[in-house]
């Protein structure tokens, strides 16, 4: 953006405008942690999914001469710097959103699927918990909307309070990284606040969330 104003005032005030109008677009159609969002929660949204749009643009979507290019830390053709000059940013949005979507939140509903599957308990009120929670999560997993069976999910603050924050945060229409993802790593620490949250902008959060979703079975054996 910062290139875009320096180079192109009418592209900036036009990418500017994308923003707005994908900010009014999740503040108008999208929950956060079973609200509404907030206004500056809804621009601060949209930007953090454009940046991981834009961190995960399809190489192939890239004219021939800036795939020739430089590459990115992951070895992918790095953007040019102009690149905001002549592309959109809705489209960019689209491309976050669906990593954001498939990459964290259908991905920790699977995962926690296979946990519930293998997870045990000595307490029968808490094994019959498990399994509703398992059932529900797989239907609506299945229907691609995992965040609808988060009421069954209090269960898991039974097991690790820490944990279960964690994935109430990433098994949500806006999947967001909670202050428990780091906290459930830490021995002792068994109390967030609701609202410790930042949204994700960029690859290496979703790479934390996997290490998470990993460690998960041995978290809440304790």
């Amino acid at each position: 953006m910062l290139f875009a104003r320096e180079r192109d005032e009418a592209a900036c005030s036009t990418r500017t405008q994308e923003l707005a109008y994908l900010a009014n677009a999740i503040l108008a159609g999208c929950s956060i942690q079973s609200r509404p969002f907030t206004a500056q929660e809804a621009s601060d949204a949209a930007v953090a999914v454009c940046n991981l749009g834009l961190e995960n643009w399809p190489p192939h979507w890239l004219p021939a001469d800036a795939r020739r290019g430089s590459s990115s830390a992951e070895g992918e053709p790095a953007l040019p710097e102009e690149f905001l000059v002549s592309h959109d940013l809705v489209t960019v949005f689209q491309v976050g959103w669906t990593v954001l979507y498939q990459g964290v939140c259908m991905y920790a509903a699977e995962q926690l699927i296979a946990v519930l599957a293998a997870l045990q308990s000595d307490d029968r009120q808490v094994r019959s918990s498990l399994a509703a929670l398992r059932t529900q999560m797989r239907r609506h997993w299945r229907a691609g909307a995992a965040w609808r069976a988060r009421d069954a999910m209090d269960v898991i603050a039974i097991l690790d309070m820490p944990a279960w924050a964690t994935l109430l945060g990433l098994i949500d229409e806006c999947p967001v990284i909670h202050a428990g993802l780091g906290a459930s790593r830490r021995s002792g620490t068994r109390a967030v606040s609701a609202s410790a949250f930042e949204f994700i902008s960029e690859n290496n959060q979703i790479a934390s969330v996997r290490e998470f979703m990993q460690s998960l079975p041995d978290t809440l054996r304790g």
